[in-house]
């Protein structure tokens, strides 16, 4: 009997958290996901691994292979799907923050594209991007955040940046971006606009010495701008390269603080967070394994790049997206095993804490039950 006592007692400390002065209280953070197979799914689990439950299966009638991550505006949650049953070029849909009330909200058209990122909400509107529309290089878009007035406020040319990658960020008081291609080099620009849709302006051409094609948001930290390219610098082969850099707040002083290669991680498909005084990231490629890595950024003083995570692909590796953080923790998530092994994974929450310490595996998601192969990032929200 005393045995199992000592058991129980182990299951409760590690499914909760502690207060500063010690006490002990239940997980009061979940976070939501979005998979992709079997038409994709929304996700939500509590942050230690408890109460798995799927809000939404997507069938095609209601969208199919949703892309990004929710964002919370105007008492819902809102997201997007790369393709549907009306059009063909995905949806914008809905969902009360208890998970119900599942609502397609607008469908793309041709002239539109096909959305790729996350929407955000800035100057009261809801704020993303596509690929295709008129000109076949995509467009930003913005919408009233009662999922009215849908506008197209920028169609990109190819000159001034196409296929926008990541989502807007707002910024110095405007929005920002970047594209994966186009611009004097075609591997992507960096790029602002006003709140009001106006006046862009491409900032910043890749030109692959100095990075290129970024997949991923940037990041504002000390009056400056963070980001990732995929591609590009020392190391530039197709998965074996990427950069981190940063920019003034005004586009100017374009800066490349640290080269990716196979050795320390390679080919970053997620943004930068900021935690405990240091940028942390994901790549998708490089390290011990191939299969990507964790890393951080110490730019408080000295330019310090730390990898922290080997990832092994028969052990879901290949992290996309980025992190998020909760209760001094962060998390992420990863998809990939290979498709022959007999332990396949389809999707692998995890989670360490902001010191680099206590890595581990938050929860295995099963594409029947939760949905599998995840897209975007996981975002953290308060339990109600």
């Amino acid at each position: 009997m005393k045995n199992t006592c000592f058991i129980l007692s182990i299951v409760i400390i590690c499914s909760c958290n502690k207060d500063s002065d010690n006490s002990i209280k239940p997980s009061n953070t979940k976070l939501i996901g979005v998979g992709t197979l079997l038409g994709g799914s929304v996700f939500t689990i509590y942050e230690d691994g408890s109460n798995p439950e799927k809000w939404v299966d997507f069938d095609y009638t209601n969208g199919k292979d949703p892309v990004g991550s929710l964002v919370e505006s105007n008492g819902k949650y809102w997201g997007m799907t790369l393709t549907d049953e009306v059009e063909g070029w995905g949806v914008i849909y809905s969902i009360d923050l208890n998970g119900q009330g599942y609502t397609e909200v607008h469908n793309f058209d041709y002239s539109q594209g096909s959305p790729k990122g996350s929407l955000i909400e800035s100057n009261e509107k809801l704020w993303g991007m596509t690929w295709g529309g008129s000109n076949n290089n995509g467009i930003i878009f913005n919408m009233d955040v009662d999922g009215t007035n849908f506008v197209k406020v920028h169609e990109f040319d190819g000159v001034n940046g196409s296929h926008p990658t990541g989502s807007l960020v707002e910024f110095n008081g405007k929005l920002w971006g970047m594209t994966g291609e186009g611009g004097s080099y075609d591997v992507g620009v960096i790029f602002n606009l006003d709140m009001d849709g106006t006046n862009y302006e491409k900032l910043h051409d890749f030109d692959v010495t100095n990075g290129a094609n970024p997949f991923s948001n940037l990041l504002a930290h000390k009056g400056k701008l963070w980001g990732m390219t995929s591609r590009g610098g020392v190391a530039h082969d197709t998965y074996s390269g990427g950069v981190i850099f940063s920019l003034d707040m005004n586009g100017i002083n374009f800066m490349k603080v640290h080269d990716f290669d196979i050795t320390n991680g390679s080919y970053p498909q997620g943004g930068l967070v900021m935690s405990n005084n240091k940028l942390w990231g994901l790549t998708t490629f490089g390290g011990s394994d191939n299969s990507g890595v964790i890393f951080s950024l110490d730019v408080e003083e000295t330019i310090g790049y730390t990898k922290i995570h080997d990832f092994e692909l028969n052990n879901g590796g290949r992290p996309y997206g980025s992190l998020v953080e909760s209760n001094s923790n962060l998390y992420g998530i990863r998809s990939d095993t290979p498709s022959n092994s007999p332990d396949r994974i389809y999707g692998r929450i995890f989670k360490l804490h902001n010191d680099g310490t206590n890595f581990s595996i938050v929860y295995d998601l099963d594409p029947h039950t939760m949905g599998g192969e995840p897209s975007g990032s996981l975002i953290a929200v308060p339990i109600k």
